[in-house]
């Protein structure tokens, strides 16, 4: 099964190119190596990401030489073993561009491969073999942007999988509700969501470096409720929750009258 795909573009100047996109907005969120001229740059906006790669470094450690009069644009698609989905696919008639085979960038050993699909569009396939240093994909790949770990929260809520949920939030996250009530512990605040068994229909989504922010409609086993949510996340977990929304949609609180 393969996940993550993004787009990379091969280029002479690779910080040139990066700072071209800074200025549309994008956001650098990866280079390496992280001193002196990059051979990889990656920016990101609203979850799309774009890879930089050096021409000479294809060359020299992959031994591909990239076309960029015409196919400089390649797909990247990240795996659990390259070697198996590189045979399958060549036994299945991909056009091989570079066979399997390890390097280490930022002291991460990878897998890598390069085939080509039927039009000649260059593919990489990647497997994180070990890690050592600062990855591009950390152990839940791409749980490394917040909108990624809000996401995952928020996916697990919806498939109501409370610990998977639970594991997303950091141990002192601190959870307030639209009038500064606040929740002692995760597990406290995730209890109270198992009553409502809540799925969220996303409006919008805005990511802000570490800051994510949500618009959407609660729909309930009882009311559907506009809401929107402020989380901050920190070391690749959620630490801070701040959710606005009317709550007289729902009536008393659970164990309390209305009187």
């Amino acid at each position: 099964m393969f996940q993550d795909p993004s787009i990379d573009i091969y280029s002479q100047d690779a910080v040139r190119l990066a700072a071209f996109y800074e200025r549309l907005g994008f956001r650098e969120t990866y280079r390496t190596p992280s001193e002196g001229v990059p051979t990889h740059v990656e920016v990101t906006l609203d979850r799309f990401t774009i890879g930089i790669s050096s021409v000479d470094v294809a060359i020299s450690d992959h031994g591909w030489n990239p076309n960029l009069n015409g196919r400089s644009i390649g797909i990247v698609l990240w795996t659990d073993d390259t070697d198996r989905d590189y045979a399958r696919l060549t036994a299945e008639g991909a056009p091989l561009l570079s066979a399997p085979h390890t390097f280490r960038p930022n002291q991460n050993e990878l897998r890598t491969a390069w085939i080509a699909d039927p039009d000649g569009n260059p593919i990489t396939l990647v497997q994180v073999v070990s890690r050592g240093g600062r990855s591009r994909r950390p152990e839940s790949q791409s749980k490394s942007f917040p909108l990624d770990v809000v996401m995952a929260y928020i996916n697990a809520l919806d498939g109501q999988d409370y610990d998977a949920a639970m594991k997303q939030l950091h141990d002192d996250v601190r959870i307030r509700g639209p009038a500064g009530e606040t929740f002692g512990k995760p597990n406290d605040f995730i209890e109270m969501l198992k009553k409502y068994r809540g799925k969220y229909d996303i409006k919008r989504t805005f990511a802000d470096g570490d800051d994510v922010c949500l618009l959407y409609d609660l729909k309930t086993n009882g009311p559907t409720v506009f809401m929107t949510s402020w989380y901050q996340v920190r070391q690749g977990k959620i630490a801070s929750i701040h959710t606005v929304f009317d709550p007289r949609a729902f009536g008393p609180p659970p164990g309390k009258s209305s009187n």
